[in-house]
C-alpha cells in the first residue's frame, strides 16, 4: 500500500457532495452472489474486447455491470507473476484506469457508483483524491487459481486510478502511462480518440520480466453511455464495430472501399451490447428501475428524451424528424450479425436513379420476411458505367448463382433520354449492363413509399420474426432510419413543427432504393392488402407469379 495517508470517510464525503452515510459502510452487491441486470449486461460482461461498449436506457444497469466486468477481467483473466518467497503461488497484480470527463462527475457520479461495489473503507483497501485531481483506490483481494495440479489460493493486488481528461490532452495525461485494462465511463462526453488512446495503453503493466517466460498480458477496455445522436463519433463506431473510417482522397474510392470491406468481410474491434427499453418487456435491471418507474419518467420527459433514456434509442437529429420514428426499433429490425444469403431464393433489388444512384439489394424469406443484405451507394456525380462497375462484384461475388428476382426502379429512370439518337435512360442503361430487365416502381409517389416500408417494420411474422430485417453493413440505410432519412424542422411560430418532404441529403437515394424494392416486390395493390389484413392470420404476401420459373442462367452475370 501507499505511503499516503489515506482519506477519511467524511474527507470522500466532502469531495462526492454528499452525507457521510450516504457513503456506503458495506458493499451493496457480492462478489461472489452478482447476477447481471440481463443477458445483454450479461454477454458484455462476459466478452473480452479488445473494446467492449453498452449503452441503454437511464438504470438500465451498466454502471454496476462495468464494474463487476472489470473486476472479473482481474481475477479471472490476468496472469500471476513468478513465484517468490513472499508469494510462493505468485501474485495477480493489475492496474485499472477509469476515465471521466471532468472530476465533478468523477467524484458525485462515477465514484459514488464504484463505492456501491468497494466502499472507501473496503477491507484491506486504501482510497487516496482530492479536489480536482486523480484518484487512487488500492485493494486486495483473491482469487484461486491451480498450480502444478493443485488448486491454491493467490493474492490479487489492484491499483484503480480515476482520472479526468477534461481539457487535459490524452497524450499529456496517459503518455508513458501503462494499466492492464481501462473503463470510460459516459463514453459519449469523451472524444472517441479518448477510448482508442486508453486502449493503447493496456496490457503493459505489470512487467512482462515479472511474468513466467511466454505468457501474455490481455487487455480490453469498456464503455458505459447513454445513447447519444446518431452522428455521435461514438455511436457511428459502435454499429460500424470499429473507430476506424475510411480513408481516402477520392469519395468515390473510399466508397468502393467500404463497398468491398463488406463483401469481404472486416473484423469487429468494438463489441456493441445494446440493452432493450425500460418499457420492454425485455428490459433489464427490473429489480432497480421498474416498468412503473420508466413510465412516469416518459410522461414528464421531451420526445427526444424519452428515446434516449426510456427507449434507449439515439436521440433524434436536432433538425428533423426521422420518416419511420415510430416504426424502426433498432433491436428488432437490424440483425445481431451478418445476414445469411439464402441459397436458391430470388436476390430482389430496388434502384433510385440519378447522379447520386443507390440499389438495395434483398431476398423475402419463406415465412415472408424481407432481409436486406446489402446496399451500395457511391456518393455524388456517379454515371451509371462507374455504377456498374460497383454493382457487378456484388452479383459476381457474395450472390453468385442466386436466380433474379424483381429489379425495380424508380419511374423517373426511365425518361429523360434522347430515343431518336439512340440514347438510354438511366434504368435502361443499367439493365442492359446487367443483362437483365429493371421495371419501373407501380409509383413514386411518397406517401405510397413511406407506407409500404412502415408496414414491413410494423407488421410481424410472428412473435419472434420481424417483417423487416436488415444486415448491420447497411450503414447508410441504418443512419436513415435512426435520424437522417428526415422531415425539416421549421423554425419557433411556423404552423407546422416539421415539413411534408424529406430532405434532400445523402441518406435518401438509398431509402428510396429500399422503397422502390418493396413496390416491387409487393406492388401497390399487396402493399394496400397487407395493410387491411395486419394482424390477421394469412397476412404474408406471396411471390409474384414472375418469381416463378426464374433460373440461374436467366441473368448473363449470374453466369459469368
Amino acid at each position: 500500500m501507499s505511503a499516503e495517508k489515506p482519506l477519511s470517510r467524511a474527507e470522500v464525503a466532502s469531495l462526492c457532495g454528499c452525507k457521510v452515510q450516504d457513503i456506503p459502510n458495506n458493499p451493496l452487491f457480492s462478489l461472489t452472489h452478482y447476477e447481471p441486470a440481463g443477458p445483454v449486461c450479461a454477454a458484455y460482461i462476459r466478452s473480452c474486447g479488445p473494446i467492449d461498449a453498452i449503452t441503454g436506457p437511464s438504470g438500465s444497469g451498466k454502471t454496476v455491470g462495468t464494474v463487476f466486468k472489470l473486476i472479473r477481467f482481474c481475477v479471472a483473466y490476468m496472469p500471476a507473476t513468478k513465484p517468490s518467497e513472499k508469494h510462493p503461488f505468485g501474485l495477480v497484480k493489475v492496474r485499472v484506469t477509469v476515465l471521466r470527463d471532468n472530476y465533478r462527475a468523477l467524484y458525485r457520479t462515477t465514484l459514488r457508483s464504484w463505492f456501491q461495489w468497494f466502499p472507501p473503507d473496503y477491507q484491506g483497501s486504501a482510497f487516496f483524491g482530492g479536489q480536482d485531481r486523480p484518484a487512487r483506490h488500492e485493494l486486495r483481494l483473491s482469487t484461486v487459481r491451480e498450480v502444478d495440479g493443485v488448486r491454491r489460493e493467490v493474492p490479487v493486488d489492484i491499483t484503480v486510478d480515476f482520472f479526468a481528461v477534461g481539457d487535459v490532452a490524452i497524450e499529456e495525461l496517459l503518455k508513458g502511462y501503462e494499466t492492464s485494462c481501462g473503463w470510460c465511463n459516459e463514453g459519449d462526453l469523451l472524444a472517441p480518440r479518448v477510448i482508442t488512446f486508453l486502449y493503447d495503453r493496456t496490457g503493459r503493466f505489470p512487467s512482462r520480466q515479472e511474468l513466467p517466460e511466454g505468457v501474455k498480458l490481455p487487455r480490453m477496455v469498456a464503455v458505459d453511455f447513454n445513447p447519444p445522436p446518431p452522428k455521435h463519433p461514438l455511436w457511428k463506431a459502435c454499429t460500424r464495430g470499429s473507430f476506424q473510417e475510411e480513408e481516402a482522397d477520392d469519395p468515390l474510392e473510399a466508397a468502393l472501399q467500404a463497398t468491398a470491406k463488406k463483401i469481404e468481410g472486416q473484423k469487429k474491434t468494438l463489441n456493441f451490447f445494446h440493452q432493450p427499453s425500460g418499457l420492454s418487456p425485455n428490459a433489464e435491471n427490473r429489480r432497480g428501475k421498474s416498468f412503473d418507474d420508466y413510465q412516469r419518467a416518459a410522461a414528464v420527459m421531451t420526445e427526444d428524451d424519452k428515446r434516449r433514456f426510456v427507449d434507449g434509442l439515439p436521440g433524434y437529429a436536432r433538425d428533423g424528424k426521422p420518416v419511420y420514428a415510430r416504426e424502426f426499433n433498432r433491436s428488432k429490425h437490424i440483425a445481431g450479425g451478418p445476414l445469411a444469403i439464402l441459397p436458391g431464393v430470388p436476390l430482389d433489388i430496388g434502384f433510385d436513379q440519378g447522379l447520386s444512384p443507390a440499389a438495395i439489394f434483398s431476398q423475402t424469406s419463406s415465412l415472408g420476411q424481407v432481409r436486406v443484405l446489402r446496399e451500395l451507394w457511391l456518393g455524388h456525380g456517379v454515371g451509371y458505367q462507374r455504377f456498374l462497375e460497383a454493382l457487378i462484384p456484388l452479383l459476381t461475388g457474395p450472390f453468385r448463382g442466386l436466380p433474379p428476382g424483381n429489379f425495380t426502379a424508380d419511374p423517373a429512370g426511365f425518361y429523360g433520354a434522347d430515343k431518336v439518337v439512340g440514347e438510354l435512360a438511366w434504368a435502361e442503361a443499367i439493365s442492359a449492363g446487367l443483362g437483365h430487365p429493371i421495371y419501373p416502381a407501380p409509383t413514386n409517389e411518397p406517401s405510397a413509399r413511406w407506407e409500404a416500408v412502415r408496414l414491413k417494420l410494423r407488421i410481424d411474422i410472428d412473435v419472434t420474426t420481424p417483417g423487416l430485417m436488415i444486415d448491420p453493413c447497411c450503414e447508410m440505410l441504418i443512419e436513415g432510419f435512426e435520424a437522417e432519412y428526415k422531415f425539416p424542422k421549421f423554425k419557433e411560430g411556423a404552423p407546422k413543427a416539421y415539413g411534408d418532404q424529406v430532405v434532400d441529403n445523402d441518406h435518401h437515394n438509398v431509402h428510396d432504393a429500399l422503397q422502390y424494392d418493396i413496390l416491387g416486390r409487393f406492388g401497390r395493390a399487396g402493399v394496400i392488402n397487407e395493410a387491411a389484413k395486419a394482424g390477421r392470420p394469412g397476412s404474408v404476401i406471396p411471390f409474384r407469379t414472375n418469381r416463378e420459373g426464374h433460373k440461374p442462367g436467366d441473368f448473363n452475370v449470374w453466369n459469368t
